[in-house]
């Protein structure tokens, strides 16, 4: 198992250190609240987040190491930003197959157009077909190649 978790990309590796990472400190909040606190309902959320967290991090790594993941990989031909804040919004990648739309919920790297991308999505992640452009809902992780 270490030896394929080693073969895993770099940025998906990192992805699943941060959530276990911080699902273990949300799990050591919760256990000096419950030593310290007076009140052991605030005791709740830490122990709630530490659970999520783990689980979410390590069916990821599971999911990883079995090979459940595709990886698209194109040019960026668009970032379109919001007008208020200029956050990113979506981006569209020209792939063999077709164009792909990614909406952005997050702060990515600095993706800019002509780019060459490996965005890493899993197999369970929901595709759709809007305007000719496939939409992809979900991904782990996205590399920028150089």
């Amino acid at each position: 198992m270490r030896e394929d978790f080693k073969k895993l990309p770099k940025v998906l590796k990192k992805n699943i250190f941060y959530r276990i990472g911080l699902g273990l400190l949300f799990l050591t909040v919760f256990v000096l609240m419950c030593i310290f606190a007076d009140y052991l309902v605030f005791a709740i959320a830490p122990a709630a987040f530490a659970m999520f967290l783990l689980m979410d991090g390590i069916g990821m790594m599971i999911r990883c190491i079995g090979g459940d993941y595709v990886e698209l990989t194109g040019v960026c031909i668009e970032v379109s930003k919001s007008n208020v804040r200029r956050r990113t919004k979506h981006i569209l990648i020209e792939t063999a197959r077709g164009t792909v739309k990614l909406p952005i919920r997050i702060k990515p790297q600095s993706v800019k157009e002509g780019d060459n991308l490996v965005i890493y999505v899993p197999d369970h992640a929901s595709v759709y077909d809007y305007k000719g452009n496939m939409v992809v809902c979900e991904f782990y992780a996205i590399e920028i190649i150089k």
